[in-house]
């Protein structure tokens, strides 16, 4: 396992596209996608995540909208929660 792949894009497109704000997490082994400030909307999406130096990888993604049931408040969830990217 290296390290994390820098200066990520992630990009969902689907009932409406967003372009993720994608940043290494603490360990630098992964980088973490997240959706930006605009309220989420459920349904699904096609996800392209691409880096310099590694294939971009396309998948379908599906995104929920749903009360949290720890805090009561709304979360939204992503599947798949993951992706890998490749060297050529």
């Amino acid at each position: 396992m290296g390290s994390a792949p820098t200066d990520v894009e992630a990009t969902l497109t689907g009932p409406i596209t967003e372009a993720m704000k994608c940043e290494l997490n603490g360990t630098a082994t992964a980088t973490t996608c997240t959706w930006p400030v605009e309220p989420v909307i459920t349904g699904n999406y096609a996800l392209e995540v691409k880096a310099p130096g590694f294939q971009a990888t396309n998948v379908t993604a599906t995104i929920a909208v749903g009360p949290d049931p720890q805090c009561g408040c709304t979360q939204a969830t992503m599947q798949p929660t993951a992706v890998t990217l490749d060297r050529p």
